[in-house]
């Protein structure tokens, strides 16, 4: 999950927020 990490931590807050959830419920 490092990997998803670094490439969300790259964006900024609202669209993080956003994968974070997205992935959630995609995994």
């Amino acid at each position: 999950m490092s990997d998803d990490v670094k490439l969300v931590d790259a964006m900024p807050y609202a669209p993080k927020v956003g994968m974070l959830t997205n992935f959630c419920g995609n995994h």
